[in-house]
């Protein structure tokens, strides 16, 4: 492929790099792949379901890249009338709180599970308590930015994305398990042979956190997720460190 033809990645993600710090997949692939400084990479970020676009349904989503002109030009040959599509040069931050989306998507299911550990599976959902987990969760969705590097105006793909993602498939459904009752490892059985984004990105970006010094005390929810998946503990939302 010529190199003056730039890259679209659709993949959501981030990546340890040889410094334990957290990159995404456009910064990654700059950083490995032996091209010139003419290739541009780009990568799409949410809010968006896969199911939803291929049945044409009204979809913004953000393509993100280091040259807005390279952008325009990818936007104008990719945008319909129901795909509508933002520009940001902020790669580092898009991708950060698109792909940090399915880890606190886990977290706002667990209220979903909690009340059908104790009132049944048909009782009625609990929305202030998604609600609360939703309020911490985008906190922590805008401290992660920040410390990849990102602006803050980039949360809003996050905030979109996790908004739409609480609403079905996978990540719902562990999340709605583990409030329940089910150990982790119940869990996975229960959702045997799916791939769960929400855990690998859980457990990647914690250990990058432990690993760099950051305060975890700054990230009480996504560190207790982190708890239940790596060392089976049980759902107890530590409300009294929300801040």
């Amino acid at each position: 492929m010529p190199e003056n033809i730039p890259v679209l990645s659709v993949t959501k993600g981030l990546i340890e790099d040889e410094n334990k710090k957290l990159i995404s997949i456009p910064e990654y692939y700059e950083k490995n792949i032996n091209y010139s400084d003419r290739r541009s990479f780009n990568a799409i970020g949410g809010p968006c379901t896969s199911y939803e676009l291929a049945d044409r349904h009204q979809t913004i989503v953000c393509y993100c890249g280091k040259g807005i002109k390279t952008l325009e030009y990818i936007r104008k040959m990719l945008q319909t009338e129901y795909y509508h599509i933002e520009l940001s040069d902020d790669i580092a931050g898009t991708e950060c709180a698109v792909a940090m989306k399915n880890a606190y998507a886990l977290a706002v299911s667990l209220g979903i599970g909690l009340p059908e550990r104790t009132e049944g599976k048909s009782c009625i959902e609990h929305y202030n308590l998604q609600a609360a987990l939703f309020l911490q969760s985008t906190r922590e969705l805008k401290r992660i930015v920040k410390l990849v590097g990102g602006r803050e105006e980039s949360l809003v793909y996050g905030v979109g994305d996790l908004y739409v993602t609480i609403f079905g498939g996978r990540t719902r459904k562990i999340g709605t398990l583990l409030g329940r009752g089910m150990t982790f490892m119940e869990a996975m059985k229960e959702l045997s042979g799916i791939t769960l984004e929400s855990v690998s990105i859980t457990r990647n970006c914690c250990r990058a956190l432990i690993d760099t010094g950051t305060d975890i005390e700054c990230f009480p929810l996504l560190m207790h997720i982190y708890d239940i998946i790596e060392n089976g503990a049980d759902v107890d939302i530590p409300f009294e460190k929300f801040k």
